[in-house]
């Protein structure tokens, strides 16, 4: 009986195998269409277990655009790729990386990930879930040689992009689109206001700045103000070169406002008969200007400092401080961005590098900087 039964089953196995050359024996899918479940070349392709998706556009002013995407695979491997828009052109690069998700006996689940890119924002990271199931990955990225900024990178296990191209279809058509909403700004009340007839006028406000307008609306610009010896000299917000001072006589101050409008030049003559509202205004005065080929940096009373170059498309603020004759500015922006004098024959000189202006050093230079301390 038993010689019988290894008899049937050498039978059986030798009716598979034969049958195995024409339909697959063991196959329990017959139904699966042509090429469903194929491994071509010996590979299978992983499938997306989460995605992390992000964008950064606070930069749009100065030109940059940036968006994120995260594909987390069921082999374990992963890649975050990053999109720069600069310049009405968009540039591609990519983080590999690996992970895990685990999900304890509570229910709570925990991503990690590590890479050994040297170009990445981290080595390891541990996200755990929220509430709604998806991570919150704080995500920071390095840009134009070196400055970086943080996004929160969002992850769900219902992948938006089914594929990569998909993707870059929608970074291609949306980069460099972006126009963010405009905060309403408080209304301020003036303190003080010049007259220019018709309408036109100067209002100067408690925290030290004024706005001029005129020609109905045609002329509407932000300047800060600081009054001394009866004085009122004020600074256009946008050009802090340009300068602006009173006049007074017979007891009326006047101020006169003269550009190129249209074409045209233009001279407005504002006046006021009492300006001692500005009297006693705590006042953020400018204390230094460094001088460029290209812009200015202005330092400011209340330890705050603004490089503005190249009419205004840099216009960052930094706060100040200054010890043993060297300043040191810090971005606000970003404050692991660092700038620090030199001084050399009594010149004292600030050299900015615009990375994402093709790596130009911008320099600054004042000969007298005992105004900051």
């Amino acid at each position: 009986m038993k010689r019988k039964l290894i008899a049937c089953l050498a039978a059986g196995m030798a009716l598979c195998a034969a049958a195995a050359l024409f339909t697959g024996c063991g196959d329990n899918n017959p139904e699966k269409e042509p090429g469903e479940g194929d491994n071509p070349g010996g590979t299978t392709e992983a499938a997306i277990e989460w995605q992390f998706t992000g964008t950064y556009h606070d930069l749009m002013k100065n030109g940059f655009d940036f968006y994120f995407l995260g594909n987390m695979l069921s082999d374990g491997s992963g890649v975050i790729y990053h999109a720069q828009w600069n310049s009405d052109k968009v540039t591609y690069s990519e983080i590999e990386l690996e992970w895990e998700s685990t999900t304890d006996r509570d229910g709570l689940t925990t991503f990690n990930a590590s890479t050994d890119d040297a170009s990445a924002g981290f080595t390891d990271v541990s996200l755990y879930a929220e509430s709604d199931g998806t991570f919150n990955w704080e995500y920071k990225f390095f840009f134009a040689g070196g400055y970086s900024r943080t996004i929160d990178f969002i992850g769900t296990d219902e992948p938006e992009y089914a594929t990569v191209d998909d993707w870059k279809a929608f970074v291609e058509e949306d980069a460099g689109t972006y126009e963010p909403e405009e905060p309403e700004e408080p209304e301020k009340e003036a303190i003080l206001t010049f007259n220019g007839g018709e309408g036109n006028s100067i209002e100067f406000y408690a925290d030290n700045t004024a706005r001029i307008k005129g020609y109905g609306g045609a002329v509407n610009f932000e300047y800060t103000w600081a009054l001394a010896d009866g004085v009122i000299t004020m600074t256009s917000v946008g050009d802090p070169s340009e300068k602006i001072t009173s006049m007074t006589a017979d007891g009326v101050t006047t101020i006169v406002y003269a550009a190129s409008l249209g074409g045209n030049q233009i001279d407005l003559t504002f006046t006021c008969t009492d300006i001692s509202a500005l009297e006693g205004v705590a006042a953020k005065e400018e204390l230094v200007t460094f001088t460029g080929e290209n812009g200015s940096i202005v330092f400011y009373s209340d330890n705050t400092a603004v490089i503005q170059a190249f009419g205004g498309q840099i216009n960052f603020e930094y706060t100040w401080t200054i010890a043993d004759g060297v300043i040191t500015m810090t971005s606000v922006g970003n404050p692991s961005e660092k700038i620090t004098s030199t001084t050399e024959n009594g010149v004292t000189t600030i050299s900015y590098t615009a990375s994402f202006l093709g790596g130009m050093a911008l320099t600054f230079t004042c000969s007298d900087i005992s105004a900051l301390g």
